[in-house]
């Protein structure tokens, strides 16, 4: 009788003992998932970042050339960008508002000459087409 006890013993402990390792890992797979979707918004946010530098960049290029000039980008979108706007709210500014975990974030960039343009903020690759009439019109930007 008294070896079925110590097998009944051993057994508890192991369960407890498997029990408190659980609940020690619970904060940390806590911490490793919200630091996850901490990375995947800052990976995103880069990304957003990169496409609206190559954008401003070849805007200024195109400005440079002067009247008549144009010059075509690729840029790629991931999902998360809520709004892209071209001179909406200020002639010379890009500006795309990204979705993240802890809120919406405005990435701007000023360009040196006043920049016209709409294109959709649904994720994706584009071909842009930047192009600087004659007259004094701000470079257009669109699809294409």
């Amino acid at each position: 009788m008294e070896n079925r006890c110590r097998k009944g013993q051993v057994a508890l402990e192991a369960v407890i003992i498997i029990g408190f390792v659980f609940l020690l890992m619970l904060p940390l797979l806590y911490v490793l998932f919200s630091r996850m979707i901490s990375i995947q918004d800052e990976f995103r946010t880069m990304e957003v970042t990169r496409a609206i530098d190559t954008l401003a960049s070849t805007v200024s290029t195109v400005g440079v050339i002067g009247p008549n000039g144009t010059a075509s980008v690729d840029i790629t979108l991931p999902d998360n960008v809520m709004q892209l706007s071209i001179g909406s709210t200020n002639p010379r500014e890009i500006v795309a508002v990204v979705s993240t975990s802890l809120g919406n974030i405005d990435i701007v960039r000023v360009v040196p000459y006043a920049v016209t343009g709409s294109i959709n903020s649904t994720q994706g690759t584009y071909r842009l087409r930047v192009t600087y009439y004659e007259g004094g019109l701000p470079i257009e930007v669109k699809k294409g």
